[in-house]
């Protein structure tokens, strides 16, 4: 075991004090891929494998800077950090004798301090060894040698007793950058992948403290008329919504009210003064559009238990964090409250909570549809979790009811859907069965009587899975919606051997939300890319993803979404901007994967 100084692939933003043992490279095995895949950016040699052992004293570095402090008592002046890059034309060579030159060497690369200093520049101690070795054998090249004047004079200054042996380490700083780029720039890398402090990214936010009601109830408790009495009736608002169908439910509600407010999604956007030039004060858009640039009197951000989802979570993140408003609704599941706490304790912005219970009952049936279309009755909202079997399941109610059957579904257009919702709520038309995804779970005013649920799992992207007691409460809580036909809402099962579990889950208590998803800003990545020139997106993604850091309280969302888009993009002459939206555009994943193919061929063939 040996003691020396290093520092971590991983933890490159740190310098570290290691016990090693002899060829280690840091003390974390994910260290050393990272800096395998670094080096295959930089076509160089990756490290030799971690041996993971540990005895770690942290001293977190802001900006590394070399310090003569280290290397002889006094401080580095800023332009002795890099070698001067002309010379006097008329500069008298001196003649170096080969013996004084290896002495001088030799105890350059043995002082202490020039390896600390090293380090502190962010070298790590494997590539320290051998970078020091490679600026010995290119001094002791005298052809080489001979191209650098400065550098020559300075060393005979130094044999001849006129210049201090430290003075070589701008040259020996600059020769390791140009011979291991990959060594230097990983510390610079880390600190664009810390993403420990999200809530820094939003500046205009960070600049006054802020006032947060959260609005926690089970579905049709009146939480979000509440908060969006509030947005109607402020100077200016904005009104972040889970689904494109319910921005624009919200869009035309304003605009009826007459509250002028402006729709923005990710493929439309409408102005109430039909100029674009007239921006309303008011805005209901889809979350993921959310402008954390511009200031609002009140923000209201529907679903905050959305927070931990896998791939869209990111969203409710950054307009918790980002969102520049005196006054921000949340309005969801109490079982996001205890994270939403955390958060804004960390900011140290103001948080009320307002309570509420549901305003009908819901009552669980005893008995299912025993696996019958014919069941189905007016007022009925089947539920199915995949749009492939939606429209077959609402040809079979047809055929089983003789009755036409309205369908919603999450990609359904704007004005199709605001047909279909109003063929099913009013009295008297003839469409009185409603065969939908769980997209009705999220804030739409539907005149359903009864939930059937046509199974319990749901595809996730990856694989099924169970529904979850908060996803099931969601869905079942849209029956019975207070102030339309039915004074109570029911749920039950289409197959009997389902209706156990119902009661179960239905039942059971929700669990705390633990975690807030997060994704990287485009400004982040593209400050990540200027570090590496020449690499791919695809590369660039990859290498940001492993190097991010980030803690308990968050989670990096749809990093393989992200990586599969990055794919179908890779060879492209697309800006990096132009790709990141693309990779970041909400889209079901098998119509985004035929819309990223088609671009990709679009982009060849031009």
């Amino acid at each position: 075991m040996t003691s020396a100084v290093g520092v971590c692939w991983r933890c490159a933003r740190h310098v570290r004090v290691f016990t090693l043992r002899r060829g280690s490279w840091g003390h974390c095995r994910s260290g050393y891929q990272i800096a395998a895949l670094a080096a295959r950016l930089f076509n160089s040699k990756p490290p030799p494998v971690v041996d993971e052992t540990a005895a770690v004293e942290d001293d977190r570095m802001a900006e590394p800077a070399v310090s003569k402090r280290v290397l002889s008592g006094q401080p580095l002046r800023q332009d002795q950090q890099s070698p001067p890059k002309s010379c006097d034309s008329g500069l008298s060579r001196v003649q170096l004798a080969t013996g004084d030159l290896e002495t001088l060497l030799e105890g350059f690369s043995q002082r202490p301090g020039v390896q600390l200093a090293a380090v502190e520049m962010g070298i790590p101690e494997g590539i320290l060894k051998r970078s020091l070795k490679s600026f010995r054998d290119s001094l002791a090249d005298t052809v080489s040698l001979s191209r650098q004047p400065l550098l020559f004079k300075l060393l005979g200054d130094i044999i001849a007793g006129s210049a201090h042996i430290d003075d070589l380490f701008p040259y020996f700083l600059s020769h390791t950058r140009e011979t291991y780029p990959a060594a230097t720039v990983v510390p610079q890398l880390q600190k664009i992948c810390d993403l420990t402090q999200p809530h820094m990214w939003y500046p205009r936010a960070r600049a006054f403290k802020r006032r947060f009601v959260f609005h926690a109830g089970p579905t049709n408790s009146g939480k979000t008329h509440n908060a969006l009495e509030r947005f109607l009736s402020a100077h200016t608002g904005i009104y972040c919504a889970p689904l494109r169908m319910l921005a624009h439910e919200i869009y035309r509600r304003s605009n009826a009210r007459g509250t002028p407010c402006d729709l923005l999604t990710g493929d439309e956007k409408q102005f109430a003064s039909g100029d674009p030039d007239a921006p309303s004060g008011h805005l209901s858009c889809t979350v993921e559009m959310t402008n954390t640039e511009s200031y609002y009197d009140v923000a209201v951000v529907d679903e905050v238990q959305m927070i931990e989802d896998p791939d869209r979570g990111g969203a409710w993140t950054r307009a918790i964090l980002g969102l520049p408003a005196e006054e921000i609704h949340l309005c969801g599941h109490e079982s996001a409250l205890p994270l939403v706490r955390r958060l804004t304790d960390t900011i140290g912005d103001q948080l009320e909570v307002c309570r509420y219970e549901r305003l009908s009952p819901l009552v669980p049936l005893d008995r299912s549809l025993e696996g019958d279309f014919r069941n189905v009755a007016r007022g009925d909202c089947v539920v199915i979790f995949s749009r492939h079997k939606l429209f077959q399941i609402r040809r079979r109610v047809e055929r089983a009811t003789n009755q036409p059957c309205a369908v919603i579904y999450g990609g359904l257009p704007s004005g199709t859907r605001v047909q279909q919702a109003e063929l099913f709520n009013e009295t008297g038309n003839s469409c009185e069965i409603m065969v939908a995804t769980d997209a009705i779970g999220m804030g739409l005013n539907l005149n359903i009587h009864r939930i059937v649920l046509y199974d319990l799992t749901k595809f996730d992207g990856q694989e099924v899975r169970q529904l979850t007691s908060a996803h099931l409460k969601q869905i079942a809580g849209r029956a019975g919606r207070y102030g339309l036909d039915f004074d109570r809402g029911e749920v039950t099962t289409f197959y009997p051997q389902d209706l156990k579990k119902l009661h179960s889950l239905l039942s059971s208590p929700e669990e705390d939300i633990k975690q807030a998803g997060i994704f990287p800003t485009s400004e982040q990545i593209e400050h990540f890319s200027q570090l590496l020139p020449g690499a791919s997106f695809l590369d660039i993604l990859s290498l940001f993803f492993k190097m991010a850091t980030i803690d308990g309280t968050f989670f990096l969302c749809k990093v393989e979404q992200t990586l599969e888009a990055a794919r179908c993009l890779h060879g492209l002459s697309i800006p990096l901007r132009d790709m990141y939206k693309m990779c970041l555009a909400p889209t079901e994943k098998e119509y985004g994967r035929e819309i990223l193919k088609q671009v990709h061929a679009y982009t060849v063939d031009a």
